[in-house]
């Protein structure tokens, strides 16, 4: 089973939480970074008065420490970027009758081994039977990494290893690539919702169903236009599937667009 761990950019870890402690007292969480990231603290806007913030590592030693006053606002901070290993925070109060509540959160830094892999829209369209080749960007540009791609119902569009998908059936599916790094190991994941939409149906097709039709005070003239079929319509409605699509206002006027 995958480590989905890594699949947040910013992940939450905890919440460090306190209501009227007196000066010297404390609040502590501890957090494991999987790989090179930051800690980030933010301060709700029910936090009140003076407190310390630090960050030891695993050896006691401070990476961060920082002295505030938070007077019901939003504050937040962060460390700088740290190597992978345990961290203990510590809030404590300056003074007495301190509340805060702090949200506690590992950001993880793209890096070489570990790449940021984005993409551009995550809903595509696609007419059935099309392709469309999903576009992946890494930073820093040029790092290795592999990608695995699945679809959530190949019967509905599937994906193929170069990430191209193939429109099979209408409907909507999701689309998923698993980022690993070079040496295999799963860190994140995108996922796209794929909409296969119907083909416009022929020219052909259109002229023989509006042949089909015995209303002899139905006026129309059928064209091609842009590949698709166009009827210019009568003062009647048009049903196409037997579903209405327009209703005509005038001989040869407007034209009316048979889509499905």
């Amino acid at each position: 089973m995958l480590d989905r761990t890594f699949l947040s950019k910013k992940l939450q870890v905890g919440v460090l939480e306190a209501e009227d402690i007196d000066e010297g007292e404390m609040r502590t969480l501890d957090v494991f970074l999987q790989r090179n990231g930051k800690i980030r603290l933010d301060f709700t806007d029910e936090s009140y008065g003076e407190v310390y913030r630090e960050v030891l590592n695993s050896s006691g030693q401070a990476v961060y420490s920082n002295r505030t006053n938070v007077i019901f606002d939003e504050v937040s901070c962060s460390t700088d970027k740290l190597p992978q290993g345990s961290y203990r925070i510590v809030i404590k109060a300056n003074e007495n009758f301190v509340d805060f509540e702090v949200n506690a959160y590992i950001v993880y830094t793209p890096d070489w081994k570990y790449p940021e892999v984005t993409t551009d829209s995550k809903k595509i369209k696609i007419v059935r039977g099309k392709t469309k080749k999903i576009k992946l960007y890494s930073n820093p540009q040029q790092a290795n990494y592999e990608v695995y791609w699945t679809s959530e119902d190949s019967s509905i569009a599937k994906v193929m290893s170069d990430g191209t998908v193939k429109a099979k059936k209408k409907g909507s599916v999701k689309i998923y690539a698993d980022i690993y790094t070079d040496d295999g190991e799963f860190y994140d994941d995108l996922q796209w919702t794929v909409t296969v939409m119907p083909k416009n149906p022929s020219f052909k097709s259109v002229s023989k169903k509006m042949k089909s039709f015995k209303q002899k005070y139905l006026k129309y003239k059928l064209v091609k236009k842009n590949k698709k079929a166009i009827l210019y319509g009568g003062y009647n409605t048009v049903k196409w599937n037997k579903k209405c699509i327009q209703k005509g206002l005038g001989i040869l006027v407007p034209f009316i667009h048979i889509l499905n």
